[in-house]
């Protein structure tokens, strides 16, 4: 439930700054947003399927059955960035105004889903001392564990901070470079906080080389980015 809260508020303020920030048209805006959502929901669906590619070839319908995702908040992500291209290549739509618009947004969406995680009791953390150690009501054992997916929540919120502290300073669509920053900064932020964080999860052994491609991916991705970027700010 927080997960598609955080979406919808993702959603409208994707929206907002879509508009009133970069000057995209609303119904282009409307476009986007519904290949992104789509995007996401094909991504959560298909990601518990590659942990147990067998259920495909039993039944490939199943893939449909988006009520059976694994809600892989990574396979979410590549799922709407996907789902947006396309839009953008139909549409037509500069991506830099789209990436700068929805990178705050999407640094919301994980610092409120994150709770849902929490409070679902999925994503907890290996055994812990410290006082902020919480028992999570799925541990048989009634350990004190990390609370990771509050890290990520909390994580996520200095993301946005940074995002906002930077986009104050080289403003939005008045810029005189027309390239993305925000975007490929939150990918490296967000990829270096999961690979602070995720080997504190409980699943980390099981899971080390999936959680390590993924922080890698957003890692590698938003400096290539990033660096083409100040490349090209740099020309004349």
């Amino acid at each position: 439930m927080l997960w598609t809260v955080a979406l919808f508020v993702g959603f409208l303020w994707t929206y907002s700054r879509s508009v009133i920030r970069y000057g995209l048209l609303p119904h282009d805006v409307i476009f986007l947003l519904s290949g992104a959502g789509l995007g996401i929901i094909a991504g959560m669906s298909v990601s518990i399927y590659l942990k147990h590619p067998g259920i495909i070839w039993e039944n490939p319908l199943r893939l449909f059955y988006f009520g059976e995702g694994g809600l892989s908040s990574f396979h979410a992500f590549i799922g709407g960035v996907l789902g947006t291209l396309i839009i953008l290549w139909v549409r037509k739509i500069p991506l830099w105004r789209v990436t700068e618009a929805s990178a705050l947004p999407a640094s919301v969406v994980l610092a409120i889903g994150r709770w849902g995680c929490f409070l679902n009791g999925c994503c907890a953390g290996v055994e812990t001392s410290f006082p902020w150690g919480i028992r999570f009501p799925i541990d048989p054992n009634r350990l004190l564990r990390h609370p990771t997916e509050l890290y990520y929540a909390f994580s996520a919120l200095a993301i946005l901070w940074i995002l906002q502290e930077v986009e104050g300073r080289i403003g939005a669509l008045e810029r005189k470079h027309h390239q993305a920053i925000l975007w490929p900064l939150f990918c490296f932020l967000y990829g270096c906080s999961r690979f602070l964080i995720d080997p504190l999860r409980i699943d980390w052994f099981a899971q080390r080389r999936s959680f390590f491609m993924s922080s890698s991916f957003l890692v590698i991705t938003g400096a290539v980015w990033g660096v083409f970027s100040i490349v090209q700010m740099r020309r004349p």
